[in-house]
């Protein structure tokens, strides 16, 4: 197992999560601390949801069985991509105290050693050579105002910080949907080999059974011929599920971080969980919590700032200056002083560039603002969109579960009609096929609907709220 660098401290994560307040990323930090606190120690922590899979000092055992929330912590904990985002929040974080280091006294030290020779071929009068030896000139500068710069400059970076704060909560908000979709995606191949199985052990009785009633001379030789026909069918697709099951499962490594992980099992079932939402709700839950909507409204506040930091670069600096020089020409003391006083000083006197710089700040507002208004839409729509699927869904699952139900019922009068040798292959055969059809449309209403809540809690930025009921 992977672990991350020393420098991906437990304390800098817990900072840049904290950020977002509604995070989905922050209720599974909050179950998960222990299996953090052995990731950022180095150790393996890979936990199990029953007994006889216990993890033992260290010693794992041969099946290890992960759950949704084991799968989403894995990915917390190893998934570079988050490591990516995190250290990119940590690079502004510095910038924030190089703008406040203009605070900060500047030192100067020099110096060296000069040798001068003058020609004047014209004179009457020989020019010397002379040597001038300068050992040491040294200064101090300390910045006592600037009229708000040196704060405009630490607060456009302390918002650009938040916004990939914010970012990275995106990430960690994106990644735990992939895994979510993925982890669903096993579920759903794992249920349709066990479909594909029943299948295969469906047509080898019928293939038993016609064999039988040929011998008996009570069904003729092409029954044999089709349930062989439809038995290397069932076998070709039962051979497709398996590898859509190796598939799923890498895909699922993939989003955890983990792409070589094998020693592991999943054990649960495609299911539905009720869930309240109302749409308006989940609007203005979105507005408060998503966080690639924080991350605009940050750089849109950044941009602001940055406009106000460009009107007072027109403004002089205020510095306090101390000097000490210590040299001389034939001896190392001959000259030596000091000097101290206070200064107006002018980084930048050209007026037409601190403009058109003060423009451009202008403008960047203007989009950054555009940017805004234009993710604050595309939330609006991903919303809807989500909320709408997550209903087509909803509604689905009893139309596909109705639909299973008439052709469980069909299937089981058709074999048994074929068992006591009045019913015919083909009745049992498109029976079957279209019983094994429903237990898929089933799955995949399952499948989408899981899929649907989770796109939904990424694009809200929070968990849904799930629906108790008493059994």
């Amino acid at each position: 197992m992977r672990t991350a660098p020393s420098n991906f401290t437990l304390e800098a994560l817990k900072e840049a999560v904290d950020y977002a307040n509604s995070s989905l990323f922050g209720e599974y930090y909050q179950s998960n601390t222990e299996a953090i606190d052995t990731l950022m120690e180095g150790g393996i922590n890979k936990e199990i949801s029953d007994d006889e899979n216990a993890q033992v000092k260290g010693y794992l055992q041969e099946t290890v069985i992960f759950s949704l929330d084991d799968c989403i912590r894995k990915a917390l904990e190893n998934n570079p991509q988050i490591r990516s985002a995190f250290s990119n929040s940590e690079i502004y974080k510095t910038k924030i105290g190089q703008a406040w280091s203009n605070y900060f006294p500047t030192f100067k030290a020099t110096s060296g050693y000069t040798r001068n020779r003058y020609l004047a071929l014209n004179f009457e009068v020989q020019q010397q050579e002379y040597n001038y030896f300068n050992a040491l000139d040294s200064s101090v500068n300390q910045l006592i105002f600037d009229f708000g710069k040196t704060k405009a400059l630490a607060d456009i970076a302390k918002t650009t910080y938040q916004s990939t704060m914010a970012n990275l909560d995106e990430t960690i908000n994106t990644i735990v949907y992939d895994v979510k979709e993925a982890y669903y995606a096993v579920l759903y191949a794992l249920e349709k080999e066990n479909v594909y199985l029943d299948s295969v052990e469906s047509y080898e009785i019928q293939l038993k059974q016609a064999k039988a009633f040929y011998e008996i001379g009570t069904k003729p030789k092409i029954d044999v011929t089709m349930a062989e026909y439809n038995l290397g069918n069932a076998q070709l697709g039962l051979v497709k599920a398996k590898n859509d099951v190796k598939l799923a499962i890498a895909k699922l490594n993939n989003a955890m971080g983990l792409p070589e992980e094998n020693d592991y099992k999943i054990l649960d079932k495609l299911v539905m969980q009720e869930y309240t939402y109302n749409f308006d709700e989940l609007l203005a839950k979105a507005h408060e919590s998503r966080p690639a909507l924080l991350a605009y409204q940050k750089k849109a506040k950044a941009s602001e700032l940055l406009v106000r930091s460009s009107k007072r670069a027109f403004f002089p600096d205020f510095e306090a200056v101390g000097a000490y020089s210590l040299g001389g020409g034939a001896k190392f003391s001959d000259d030596y002083g000091w000097k101290f006083g206070a200064q107006f000083v002018y980084g930048n006197t050209n007026l037409m560039l601190l403009k058109k710089q003060m423009d451009e700040a202008k403008a960047t507002h203007q989009k950054d603002l555009a940017d805004l208004e234009v993710e604050e839409q595309n939330l609006y729509l991903q919303v809807k969109q989500a909320y709408i699927n997550l209903k087509n869904a909803t509604e689905s699952i009893p139309i596909t579960a109705l639909s299973l139900k008439h052709a469980k019922e069909q299937y089981d009068l058709a074999n048994g009609r074929y068992r006591v040798g009045v019913g015919d292959a083909i009745e049992l055969k498109d029976s079957e096929t279209t019983y094994r059809t429903a237990r898929l449309d089933y799955l995949a209403a399952l499948l989408q609907y899981n899929i649907s809540v989770a796109d939904l809690e990424r694009v809200v930025g929070a968990k849904l709220q799930e629906v108790h009921t008493e059994e």
